[in-house]
């Protein structure tokens, strides 16, 4: 069996990782129509799963 001598994974700089962190505060800002703050609050309680947001039942009005 061969095997895959590729990474599995990459390092991320601090910088990368804030950047991410801020796409992904102001994606879910703008999708539900929540503050900045309340975005950050949300992930931050669901581990940074974004995908888990939607289960709250947040809606635009």
């Amino acid at each position: 069996m061969e095997h895959d001598r590729g990474k599995p994974y990459s390092v991320l700089t601090r910088n990368e990782i804030s950047v991410k962190m801020k796409k992904q505060i102001n994606e879910i800002s703008d999708i539900f129509c929540i503050s900045k703050s309340d975005a950050t609050v949300l992930l931050m309680y669901l581990r940074w799963d974004s995908l888990r947001v939607s289960e709250f039942g947040i809606s635009c009005d």
